[in-house]
């Protein structure tokens, strides 16, 4: 049988939001999202709580209080591309100066 969660969830900057996930066969699943962020968790649970009869029995994660485990990566020099973000677009020969 399938639970539903609401979960809250830290952006950075002190903004949270919640999802609304499906927990099944030991996978989770968003089903929704706020639209928002919010400046404190405590304005997240009200929103959550305006939610709560629509969605009876959902019960409610802090997924902010847990730590993601440390992580390693290489960068292999002839296998990299640069990551062009935003302003004006060049080419890739005028970006790596080929």
């Amino acid at each position: 049988m399938n639970e539903y969660e609401f979960h809250i969830v830290q952006l950075g900057y002190r903004r949270f939001l919640w999802t609304f996930v499906e927990r099944g066969n030991g996978k989770l699943r968003i089903l929704a999202r706020s639209h928002k962020d919010y400046r404190s968790k405590e304005k997240v649970y009200d929103a959550i709580a305006k939610l709560k009869p629509v969605v009876n029995g959902a019960k409610v994660v802090d997924a902010t209080s847990f730590s993601l485990p440390a992580t390693e990566f290489e960068i292999h020099r002839d296998s990299t591309l640069p990551l062009l973000v935003g302003g004006r677009r060049e080419s890739l020969s005028e970006s790596t100066g080929t």
